[in-house]
Formats: structure tokens, sequence, C-alpha cells
């Protein structure tokens, strides 16, 4: 089986219901670790989920503010 990325985006999406997206998107999300590979993780998948100007309120917390800028140039 290939990877595909769009079939990863819309299983992503296809595994939410729609009271868990409003949810989300209704949300602000706290990450600690956001520079460590699962907040990386979990920050890439919620940009999936939503388009850009859609993402809810989302704080990093990390050790390194130099390469949180560095990770989350936008």
């Amino acid at each position: 089986m290939t990877f595909k990325a769009e079939n990863f985006e819309s299983h992503i999406r296809d595994s939410f219901s729609k009271d868990e997206l409003h949810t989300l998107a209704t949300s602000k999300i706290f990450i600690s670790g956001g520079t460590g590979f699962a907040g990386r993780w979990i920050i890439s998948t919620l940009g999936k989920l939503f388009k850009s100007q859609d993402l809810p309120p989302i704080v990093i917390v990390s050790r390194s503010p130099r390469k949180a800028r560095t990770v989350f140039k936008n």
C-alpha cells in the first residue's frame, strides 16, 4: 500500500464527528512540549482538520523559544 497524503488527511477528518470538530473549533488548546515529536504531530493534525484561518487558539509551551520560532515559522 502506497502512502498518499490526501488519503491520510481524509482519514483524519473522517475520524471525528461533527460534534467533536465543533468542540475542537471552539476550544482553546494548550500544548506542553509543542516542539517535540508528539506536540508537532498534534499541531500538524489540527492544521489538517482546520484551514489556517479557522484554527482554534493554540498556546504552545516549549523550553526553547528559539526552537519554537524555527519549528513554527508561520
